[in-house]
């Protein structure tokens, strides 16, 4: 009985892991084209980085709102919603 209870288990949590996972791949590849334009894979993009994409100087400059000199994922993303 212990034995059916265990298997059991394990499954149940096995399934949880997938769908977690399932979920955060769908995370990434939403999120997959900030990613590929950040090219030096520091979680920012600079302005050549943002231009290798096709993105404008202007468009640069009006996502940066913190105006460091580089877009980071929340900023990026807000373009969306322009």
């Amino acid at each position: 009985m212990k034995i059916i209870f265990a298997l059991c288990l394990s499954l149940c949590v096995l399934g949880s892991l997938q769908t977690v996972a399932a979920k955060n791949l769908g995370k990434k590849s939403k999120d997959s084209k900030f990613m590929k334009l950040d090219a030096d894979h520091d979680a920012r993009l600079s302005l050549a980085e943002f231009m290798a994409g096709g993105g404008t100087a202007d468009d640069f400059k009006a996502l940066d709102t913190n105006h460091d000199g580089y877009l980071s994922e929340q900023e990026f993303n807000a373009r969306k919603q322009k």
